[in-house]
């Protein structure tokens, strides 16, 4: 029987999709700020990426009502960032605007350094334990995630001793594949070491 396309694509996530930077002229305008803007206005999409948005992000202050973050937010706000790298520069935008130091914070907390090397001789060979996650990045924020998903995972991670919020470790996953996905090559550098070790740490 043939499969119907709905069910053909079901459990594989859209391409991401930028929300501001859709438009060029948003993004010419964002490029063209004054450099402490710039990288103030970089800060508040890394914070909407990992779901925590800027608490002073709009005129009506830190009183209003914010909706809770989502997925779908989280996925936005990846594609945003990774299209202001492309414009203006992975380097800049990971090194010099100290992105890529905050996505490391997130996703391994202990340094990519404790989970490729020999620490404590807990990784007998110097080398990283063997990966079993079956996690895609093809398969991240897929429109078909049970909602119930969420309190399963705080459980889990309370297990593991993981720290970080679900949501934020999400938004870093999805930043690497958006880096992956729009920047290209010039991404990779940072992105295989960093998603090798955030699949080990968080599996």
């Amino acid at each position: 029987k043939k499969k119907t396309s709905s069910s053909a694509k079901r459990g594989v996530a859209p391409p991401l999709q930028p929300n501001i930077f859709s438009d060029p002229e948003a993004l010419k305008e964002t490029c063209g700020l004054p450099d402490a803007d710039f990288r103030e206005k970089v800060n508040d999409i890394l914070r909407e990426a990992l779901g925590a948005p800027a608490l002073f992000g709009s005129s009506a202050g830190i009183a209003a009502p914010r909706k809770a973050s989502s997925s779908i937010d989280r996925r936005a706000a990846a594609a945003d960032l990774a299209t202001l790298a492309k414009e203006k520069g992975v380097i800049f935008i990971l090194k010099k605007c100290k992105v890529i130091e905050k996505i490391e914070m997130n996703l391994v907390p202990n340094g990519i350094a404790a989970v490729f090397g020999n620490e404590k001789g807990l990784n007998p060979g110097g080398g990283m334990r063997k990966i079993t996650s079956a996690v895609s990045l093809a398969s991240m924020g897929s429109m078909d995630t049970d909602h119930n998903d969420a309190a399963s995972t705080i459980i889990s991670d309370s297990k593991k001793g993981l720290t970080t919020p679900p949501e934020a470790r999400e938004g870093c996953l999805l930043f690497l594949r958006a880096l992956a996905q729009i920047v290209g090559k010039q991404a990779e550098p940072f992105v295989v070491p960093m998603l090798a070790a955030a699949l080990e740490e968080c599996s």
